[in-house]
């Protein structure tokens, strides 16, 4: 597939052809010292205008949170599986199997979709997706949900959370100020603590809801856990939908 793949052409305005040659001059010569640049980069442009900073910070955002939802629904899908539906570690394990392997066909859907249309429609549309995802393994009425909710709303959390990967980080690389494209923050930098940080509290948020609500007996309040979790991965994931419909006009 990856040998016969051929990118779609970009739909390019005008005078994106000589984008290369429009940010040849963007650093001057003197900021060439990475000694004596901040560590975040300059605050003002070449010209002297304010930095726009907003767009960077959503993407930022977005990276945490995505992370955050992920890894939490992964690493929590084996309990819930389990109590919920009776699952054996061996279907867990072959349905992570086959999750991980579907998301190499979506990537490729996504570098196609990313040619028809802008990243910040990508973004805001994923992370609706994931909302809805999301509510889809609530235990609403005091009921666990139904299995074909629960896997859907799983495989759904999961592969708009990858696609929302791709198009925050194109975001950012396209946002970042050209002093902080060199300086010791960079954009890959940036991206890797939001994200490592984002896995960090998605296994931190198991831990402690699972300590606080049932300890060594959570069987016994799996469907208290599964409202508290998801309600507050539902809750994250909210926060950023409509920090990202706020900023959208800078997202272009």
């Amino acid at each position: 597939v990856w040998i016969l793949f051929k990118a779609p052409p970009l739909n390019r305005e005008d005078g994106d052809e000589d984008g290369d040659e429009r940010h040849e001059g963007e650093f001057p010569e003197h900021d060439n010292n990475s000694i004596t640049r901040p560590l975040l980069g300059g605050g003002e442009t070449s010209g002297g205008g304010r930095v726009d900073m907003q767009p960077v910070w959503v993407t930022i955002y977005a990276l945490f949170t995505l992370k955050f939802v992920q890894q939490g629904t992964l690493s929590s899908f084996p309990e819930f599986a389990h109590n919920f539906y009776a699952w054996t570690t061996g279907k867990i394990g072959v349905f992570l199997c086959v999750a991980s392997l579907a998301m190499l066909p979506l990537n490729f859907v996504v570098a196609i979709l990313a040619a028809r249309y802008s990243d910040r429609k990508l973004l805001f549309s994923c992370e609706a997706l994931s909302v809805a995802g999301l509510l889809l393994m609530l235990c609403l009425n005091g009921r666990r949900p139904l299995l074909p909710s629960y896997v859907c709303g799983a495989l759904l959390v999961y592969g708009t959370t990858i696609a929302m990967e791709s198009c925050s980080m194109s975001l950012l690389s396209k946002k970042i100020p050209g002093s902080m494209r060199r300086s010791t923050c960079n954009a890959g930098l940036l991206a890797t603590q939001a994200g490592s940080f984002g896995r960090f509290l998605g296994n931190m948020a198991i831990t402690l809801f699972g300590a606080l609500l049932g300890g060594g007996h959570l069987s016994a309040k799996i469907v208290l856990f599964d409202l508290v979790f998801f309600g507050t991965l539902l809750a994250a994931t909210a926060v950023l939908l409509v920090y990202t419909l706020i900023m959208y006009r800078r997202l272009d």
